[in-house]
């Protein structure tokens, strides 16, 4: 079976340092071991913004995970429900699906012989009614036909998790709730009526599928990770300034400043960013909304997860903001330029731990104290989330 590929290189949560977390729906975190094997009903490649629509109670259930991919930092985001083995009301299916993960990782069968017998245990459970897909590859995570009889069976002897627990890594389940469709076209309706912009995901729904998981193959994705497989504004710059210059070891770090401004009633904001006494206005447009990649950017920074670069359209051209590495862990080349042209706006070397601070300090005042969200129409808060920042807040 080929599967999307997932885009760039992405940034997993270590999941030690999760503690006493709830999750209801979103990004799903922590280590899954303690969940298989388990059922997956999921879109595969969905995009950031039905990740971001997922935060809201209403889609209880609604979980992201990332299949991680073989030596490769990337990874293909999952939207979908889980619904674990062990929470089969029926005992004999139970038993056969508890039977299935040995097969899969036999080393003594082949792969033609290991599918014979997955098959006999999907007809087994399923009274022949369930196939696999054609050319799967029988790993710890694959495919089932998404038949009328998998809904079904779904929906008369399975239940989904709509709440677990993180302490420490380790994921508790703490409520589930049957599984309420019981065929392919319920669950599309569904997916048609939630609250999402028709020119995101609406193109995905044919994708969705039924996946047997019995191995840890899912990583814990952050949002910030999210954003950046579908954000088209950021990216890795291309050049490497360190091939062209040392740091000098005695220099300071500049002073800065950073600053956001709404400036009139048409809803425009300016960036301020102040190197020493050169100054420079980024014009932010609604448009254009970088609020979101900016929250990325500002993670990235913190991170040291470096170079990086993001792209803000002022709508009459494009500012490129580019953070390199300089050799020294504690400080960062920071360079503003006109994109195409190259035009050099500002540059210097500042404090990493600082700016990046700086900026998530500035963001959370200016969200609190300025930002009129009646201005900007393409920002629609969920109503348990109405203040688009809330995520920088400890």
């Amino acid at each position: 079976m080929t599967r999307p590929t997932g885009q760039g290189n992405q940034q997993f949560v270590n999941p030690s340092k999760i503690n006493n977390i709830r999750f209801s729906c979103g990004a799903l975190q922590g280590d899954f071991e303690s969940l298989l094997p388990f059922f997956f009903v999921a879109w595969p490649g969905a995009m950031y913004q039905n990740f971001r629509l997922r935060m809201s109670k209403k889609e209880k259930g609604l979980f992201t995970l990332g299949e991680k991919h073989e030596n490769s930092n990337s990874f293909t985001p999952y939207l979908g429900f889980l619904l674990p083995i062990e929470a089969c009301r029926d005992i004999r299916i139970k038993q056969i699906f508890r039977e299935i993960p040995s097969i899969i990782n036999s080393a003594s069968l082949a792969l033609s012989d290991r599918r014979v017998k997955v098959q006999e245990k999907l007809d087994k459970a399923f009274n022949q009614e369930v196939k696999l897909v054609s050319h799967e590859m029988l790993n710890n995570f694959f495919q089932l036909e998404p038949s009328v009889a998998i809904f079904q069976y779904l929906n008369q002897c399975f239940e989904y998790i709509t709440e677990l627990q993180i302490d420490n890594g380790y994921i508790e389940i703490i409520s589930l709730e049957r599984f309420p469709w019981d065929n392919y076209g319920e669950l599309i309706e569904w997916k048609y009526r939630l609250p999402m912009p028709t020119d995101v995901g609406m193109r995905r729904l044919e994708n969705l599928s039924v996946y047997f998981v019995c191995g840890n193959v899912f990583k814990a994705v952050d949002l910030f990770s999210i954003a950046r497989a579908d954000d088209r504004e950021l990216g890795r710059p291309t050049e490497i300034p360190l091939k062209w210059f040392k740091l000098d070891p005695n220099i300071k770090p500049a002073d800065f400043k950073i600053r956001f401004e709404a400036i009139d009633c048409y809803g425009w904001i300016d960036l301020h960013i102040t190197f020493e006494d050169c100054e420079l206005i980024v014009n932010l447009s609604e448009v254009y909304n970088p609020f979101y990649s900016l929250l990325t950017f500002g993670q990235e920074v913190a991170e040291g997860d470096l170079p990086i670069q993001i792209t803000i359209d002022e709508e009459s051209w494009e500012t490129v903001l580019s953070v390199f590495n300089t050799g020294n862990s504690t400080l960062i080349f920071i360079r503003a330029a006109k994109k195409y042209t190259g035009e050099i706006f500002i540059e210097g070397v500042v404090d990493r731990k600082l700016f990046a601070s700086a900026l998530r300090a500035e963001l959370i005042r200016f969200f609190n104290d300025e930002f009129d969200p009646a201005l900007w129409d393409s920002y629609e808060p969920d109503e348990d989330d109405p203040n688009p920042i809330s995520i920088t807040k400890e």
